[in-house]
């Protein structure tokens, strides 16, 4: 049980040309860590504000 882990998170942004353009979008989600023998794995499950469905981001190594 030691080798696993757990996160919760939040983000919100946009990336616009303008002030005016902004509309900003909020997500937030949580996942499982495991540090396997082979390295750090994660499988997150995200989902956003306005958006129906649910993402699910799997990773291996460290995110920084």
């Amino acid at each position: 049980i030691n080798n696993w882990g757990g996160a919760i998170f939040s983000d919100a942004g946009d990336a616009a040309d303008t002030v005016e353009a902004f509309r900003a979008r909020v997500g937030w989600g949580g996942g499982l860590r495991w540090r396997s023998p082979v390295g750090p794995l994660a499988l997150d499950f995200a989902r956003g504000r306005s958006q129906p469905s649910t993402l699910v981001h799997f990773s291996i190594a460290v995110a920084f």
